[in-house]
């Protein structure tokens, strides 16, 4: 990782930024610690950019419920049939399956948990999370 970091930040000096296509550009050099990260193959990469473009377009759907638009599908990992899975499933399906509903708040709860670390060293983000709520709501789910 080291490599790469000298490599994003060589970008950034000469450039005084990073984007994606500065980064292609660099990691399509064989000689490049970057150029592993990619799929270079364009028949494979071409499948995997179809695969994007459908959770993008799974992503984007959206409904009105109680005057307010929301995503139709939730992008989760959940136990079904006691498989793990990441998939999308339907707002009210996981609405009205207490089971779904369960592992979808105990995925949000780790997500919150994960973004208050994250940003803990920025003191205007401080104090934003409702912390006595969240472990109060973490512990319903987890006794549930």
């Amino acid at each position: 990782m080291k490599k790469i970091l000298k490599e994003l930040e060589s970008i950034e000096n000469e450039h005084g930024f990073l984007t994606p296509q500065l980064v292609v550009q660099k990691a399509s050099a064989e000689d490049s610690s970057m150029h592993n990260y990619f799929t270079w193959n364009d028949t494979e990469a071409g499948s995997k950019y179809r695969l994007w473009q459908a959770r993008q377009l799974i992503k984007d759907v959206r409904v009105t419920i109680e005057g307010k638009k929301v995503n139709m599908f939730h992008h989760i990992k959940v136990s079904i049939d006691g498989q793990d899975k990441e998939a999308y499933l339907n707002v009210e399906k996981i609405l009205n399956d207490e089971n779904l509903r369960e592992q979808v708040l105990l995925s949000a709860i780790k997500e919150i948990q994960y973004w208050q670390k994250k940003y803990n060293d920025i003191k205007e983000l401080r104090g934003v999370i409702n912390e006595p709520v969240l472990e109060r709501l973490e512990t319903e789910v987890n006794n549930a």
